[in-house]
């Protein structure tokens, strides 16, 4: 797997967060292909998955709370 997706929350960290996902999937040698973040606070992830499914990524790597999770992967 060498194709991913990144689906963050908004917030202070974010991007940090980002900048931590890139360098451990270069170190893995992988690349992350799509990023797409969604307001703090939320479940709204409809344009993650909107963005992912253009994307076609191999895997993608959640770093939010378990209702934003579970609302991407019940679509």
């Amino acid at each position: 797997i060498t194709r991913l997706a990144l689906l963050y929350e908004e917030g202070p960290g974010a991007a940090a967060l980002v900048a931590a996902a890139d360098e451990s999937a270069r170190k893995a040698r992988a690349q992350i292909i799509a990023k797409a973040s969604y307001p703090a606070g939320t479940d709204r992830v409809m344009p993650a998955v909107d963005a992912f499914v253009k994307a076609s990524p191999q895997a993608v790597l959640m770093i939010s709370t378990g209702g934003a999770a579970a609302g991407f992967i019940e679509q």
